[in-house]
Order: C-alpha cells, then sequence, then structure tokens
C-alpha cells in the first residue's frame, strides 16, 4: 500500500518511509531535551563554577553572542537563496533580511559591541545615559517596563517561534498565508522553546531552595542567562532550518 505525503500529494511513499517521515520530529526533540537539561545541571556545580559559566563575557554570555550572530549569517543565506529562487516580490525574503539584522544588532548588544574586548571608552553622551556606562542600547532609560529589551526579546521568539507554528499546524488556511511571509518552524523546535523557558523557571527554583547554592549570583539571574544562551541557540536553529526551507522552495511559487 503506498500512500502521499501532506507536502508533495502527488508524490507516493510506502507506508514504512510515511511513518518514518512522521517520526523525524522524535530524534531533534529528544535531543534538544536532553540539552536542555544538561545545561541548567550547571547550576549544581560549585558556586565558583556556576560564577565563571553565567558572569558576564563568561560562557553562556558567549554562546548566545556567537548563536545570534550565527542565526544572522543564516537569515541573510535565507534571503540570498530566496532571491536567487526570484522571490524578491514576495514578503518572505525581506522578513528574512530583516531577522538577519535584529539577529546582528542582538549579537553585538550582547557583548556590548566589543567594548569591554577592545577596551574603548563609553562616548560621554551615551554614558550619562546608559546605566552602565557601556555602549549598548539595551541600558538606556527607554528600555523599561513594557519596552525592556528582555521582555521584548521574550514576546518575540514567543510569537515568532511558537505562536505561529502553532496557528500554521491548527489551521491550514493561516498556514498557507504564513509561510509567504515568515519562517515557520516546525513543531518540534516550539516545543523546545517552550521546555527551555518551563525550564529555567522550574531550575531557579530549585535551585533557590537548595542551601548548597553559593554563587555570588541569585539563582534566577544565572538561569535567565542560561535560558537566554539556549534561546539563541535554538535561533540559530530555526535560521538554519529557513536556509533548508529556503533552497527547497520553488521559483514559481508565489
Amino acid at each position: 500500500m503506498r500512500t502521499a505525503t501532506t507536502d508533495h500529494p502527488h508524490v507516493s511513499l510506502p507506508i514504512a518511509a510515511r511513518d518514518a517521515w512522521r517520526g523525524s520530529w522524535a530524534a531533534p526533540l529528544l535531543v534538544g531535551l536532553a540539552l536542555i537539561a544538561l545545561s541548567y545541571a550547571t547550576l549544581l556545580l560549585p558556586g565558583t563554577t556556576v560564577d565563571r559559566l553565567v558572569e558576564e563575557d563568561g560562557w553562556f554570555e558567549w554562546l548566545t553572542a556567537l548563536s545570534l550572530l550565527a542565526s544572522s549569517a543564516l537569515f541573510v543565506v535565507a534571503f540570498a537563496e530566496l532571491r536567487r529562487a526570484g522571490g524578491l516580490a514576495r514578503v518572505l525574503p525581506w522578513t528574512m533580511l530583516a531577522l538577519g539584522a535584529i539577529m546582528f544588532v542582538g549579537a553585538g548588544e550582547e557583548i556590548s559591541w566589543g567594548q569591554r574586548i577592545f577596551g574603548w571608552s563609553t562616548p560621554e553622551s551615551l554614558e550619562a545615559v546608559n546605566a552602565q556606562q557601556e555602549t549598548n542600547l539595551h541600558n538606556l532609560g527607554v528600555f523599561s517596563g513594557l519596552t525592556d529589551m528582555d521582555r521584548l526579546f521574550s514576546l518575540g521568539w514567543a510569537l515568532l517561534f511558537v505562536a505561529v507554528p502553532l496557528l500554521a499546524f491548527a489551521i491550514p488556511r493561516v498556514r498557507r498565508v504564513l509561510v509567504r511571509l515568515v519562517p515557520v518552524a516546525p513543531l518540534w523546535l516550539a516545543a523546545l522553546f517552550v521546555a527551555n523557558f518551563l525550564a529555567r523557571n522550574v531550575a531557579a527554583t530549585i535551585a533557590d531552595g537548595t542551601t548548597a547554592w553559593s554563587s555570588i549570583y541569585a539563582p534566577s539571574s544565572a538561569a535567565v542567562e542560561i535560558s537566554e544562551a539556549l534561546t539563541a541557540v535554538l535561533i540559530a536553529v530555526a535560521a538554519a532550518l529557513a536556509v533548508g526551507a529556503a533552497r527547497k522552495r520553488p521559483a514559481d511559487v508565489p
């Protein structure tokens, strides 16, 4: 007996191949969950080790910056692939380019545009209005409350990488519109974004309740640093999948 896939209704596959295709989400989901668990397990390490991992310019901050930089490059590649296919009249290529720009800014902001690496001083005009006297935008007073950068970042990934995939899965008509506008991540990746968010809160609560906690950072602050790094990694995965989808997209798709 043979059947057709939903993406390619005219291509028939044996049932065994169809089942493997449907189960292709299991491996990346399980690997992702394992990496999330291992990352938060670092909070159980001695306090001095936790300090080095989550401190400014520490391992997790650099993972965040490099992952966002990789995402930027991958989204630009996706734009180039769609451009090569003649899709500049559509919205999707320009969304990819905009995401590339946003991720580049995010990477620069994460390390204050290399200020601590190269040791330059903050311009006086910026130093006067920056909460940490650094060369970045996210510590400006305007980015507080509802416009807090961390809040905007969380809202952005929740909308694009959780809400969009759920809507696309639940309502086929909506999916046909969304795929022309934004990259639509698979459901297993959306699940990892949610799992990371939940794990952050659980890990912070567990660490806060243990008498062995000896880091100079609060458990919630340390968990947030890990969460940001994992979110950036997941965005890089989404960007890589967007490149793959762009390369497979036919040039005549409107």
